[in-house]
């Protein structure tokens, strides 16, 4: 018999989980000669103490004629897109040739993949699985006129394709190549990987991102205008001489003349092995140069007592300048891969210019100059007050770990559990020295104006790398073919979102507009159609602005089934 409450009803048993008290009743009955219960839920108790009922249990018949009340079966007939975006996107598309050059380089596929690559740019997305949804909302299929399935795995298919056709990807690149004019920047970085990728990530001995991943090295080339055109990836471990030989040897390959274009690399290129490989595949480049070698300290010393400085305007402001020559000489040590190693010369030193002369621009900025020096200060200050709070078995290894590359500035020695950190008199001199000053490193007969006009064209490949490296620091896949066919989308993503960038830039819209800020606002560009009939809706006064500050027409009408390349089909290459 179950226990009875006091006013006749059956006994409450209350069980508390997560907070909540639940309430049960429990009977009995006997069964094969064995005493069996019974336990009922009844409901929750409040905060009084009171009973929630619990609520009425529904026949699955009860339930599905719920569920048919609150579902909406959708007719077929009005369609609602977001449109702004897709118009957008194709106009900047045409203004780059990228639709063209996709479609002569990959056959009518090349529509597709442009498709897609759209698709991750007004998503700001490096997630393939995000493609799908954004082909639902937007009207981006009807606007190509595509039948192509975006689902999972008709994109893992389709990636996989693209990363096998490794000579379609190739004439795509050359013919990126061919449009651009001027300047070209080149810059190398690493990513991790938890994949062996086919052998093509490795581990790094010096790995600057501090990851126990292995790593593959990526290289991106843009024009003078920050437009990516050209995207490679190499081994973890192979050189930068190699990866630099071998973009000199595509550019050659897809018929750039060297004389017609001047090379930007970033700081740490400029190596004198780089330098001389640069001059022995007759390319002129600008470069900014690591104060390490020698040759170059005594630049920077040469700077101080020198009569021959002159003020000199880029972009109106102003620098103080020295010009030098520098040196290449072959050095005693070979490279690291066993190769001939080069070193710098200055005149005066024995074998000055043996393999070959650069122009050096020793500069002297003063706005950087206190920039430097205000945060070297207020480091040092934030150090010395970390210093003084240490109390470790081992203090001086915690200090250089909190210090970093700041370490060396200091003379540290231990006192118990603390730490005694004095500043070195001739660190702070060297920096006080180095303070505000940048030597650029460029081929003989390269010209101030164009110098600098170079080595800001190389801030836009930097640039690409941060906005390629802060959305994804995976490759999301192990399978290295699969990661070239998805990396090739990704960076198409980011060649429309670079053009959209470079417009902005150039009509001053900069400081006022994002790249993403302004996709999502065109989005609000709505197309209704059904039928034969259709409309725009939502384009405001911002939307026009936008649109005819870039120099295109505002939409006015819904366009379906546009051709993602201006020339005749004939001119076509087959699926």
């Amino acid at each position: 018999m179950a226990r009875k409450r006091q006013d006749g009803a059956l006994k409450w048993r209350v069980v508390e989980r997560n907070g909540e008290k639940y309430v049960y009743t429990s009977t009995s009955h006997m069964e094969n000669g064995r005493k069996v219960s019974d336990e009922t839920y009844l409901g929750k108790l409040d905060a009084d103490g009171n009973l929630i009922p619990k609520k009425p249990y529904r026949s699955r018949e009860e339930r599905e004629k719920v569920r048919s009340e609150m579902t909406i079966d959708p007719l077929e007939g009005l369609s609602v897109k977001e449109y702004g975006a897709v118009h957008f996107l194709d106009c900047i598309q045409r203004r780059i040739g990228l639709g063209e050059d996709l479609v002569r380089s990959f056959g009518l596929s090349g529509t597709t993949i442009l498709a897609m690559a759209e698709a991750m740019a007004i998503g700001d997305t490096e997630v393939f699985l995000d493609i799908d949804s954004i082909f639902e909302r937007t009207i981006l299929r009807d606007y190509y006129g595509l039948s192509s399935p975006m689902d999972s795995p008709a994109l893992s298919g389709f990636t996989n394709s693209i990363g096998k056709s490794t000579a379609n990807v190739d004439e795509f690149f050359r013919r990126r190549v061919e449009r651009a004019m001027g300047a070209i920047a080149w810059d190398l970085t690493t990513q991790g990987t938890y994949s062996d990728m086919q052998g093509l990530s490795e581990y790094l001995v010096k790995n600057k991102d501090n990851e126990d991943l292995k790593r593959v090295k990526t290289g991106i080339a843009t024009d003078q205008r920050g437009i990516p055109m050209m995207l490679k990836h190499y081994p973890g471990t192979l050189s930068e001489q190699a990866t630099l030989r071998t973009f000199m040897d595509d550019l050659k390959r897809y018929g750039k003349d060297p004389n017609e274009c001047i090379l930007a690399y970033d700081r740490g290129f400029e190596v004198a092995r780089n330098a001389k490989c640069s001059l022995d595949q007759g390319f002129r480049f600008v470069a900014p140069v690591s104060i390490g070698p020698k040759a170059i300290k005594r630049l920077l010393t040469d700077f101080v007592s020198s009569k021959e400085k002159r003020t000199m305007v880029y972009d109106d402001h102003a620098y103080t300048v020295m010009t030098s020559k520098v040196g290449l000489r072959k050095a005693d040590n070979p490279a690291a891969d066993g190769s001939a190693n080069y070193e710098f010369t200055l005149a005066g030193d024995e074998g000055h210019g043996s393999e070959g002369m650069l122009d050096a621009f020793v500069c002297f900025d003063s706005e950087k100059y206190s920039n430097e020096v205000q945060a070297r200060d207020r480091a040092i200050d934030a150090l010395m007050k970390k210093a003084a709070k240490i109390d470790s078995e081992h203090p001086v290894e915690e200090f250089k770990r909190i210090a970093g590359n700041m370490a060396p500035k200091f003379k540290v020695k231990a006192d118990g559990r603390k730490v005694v950190v004095t500043l070195k008199n001739n660190s702070m001199t060297f920096s006080d020295n180095r303070a505000g000053m940048f030597i650029m490193l460029c081929t003989e007969g390269i010209e101030w104006d164009v110098m600098m006009k170079v080595y800001d064209i190389r801030c836009y490949v930097e640039q690409a790398f941060d906005k390629k490296k802060s959305t994804d620091r995976r490759f999301r896949t192990g399978d290295k073919i699969s990661m070239e066919g998805r990396e090739f989308v990704r960076f198409l993503a980011l060649m429309l979102r670079a053009e959209i960038e470079a417009e902005f830039r150039e009509n001053k819209l900069d400081s006022k507009y994002t790249v993403e800020g302004t996709l999502s606002n065109l989005n609000s560009i709505i197309a209704l159609s059904k039928g034969t009939w259709s409309r725009l809706d939502n384009v405001t006064k911002t939307h026009r602005f936008v649109f005819e500050s870039c120099g295109f027409e505002t939409p006015k009408t819904v366009v379906k089934g546009v051709s993602a390349y201006d020339f005749p089909i004939d001119d076509v290459p087959g699926d």
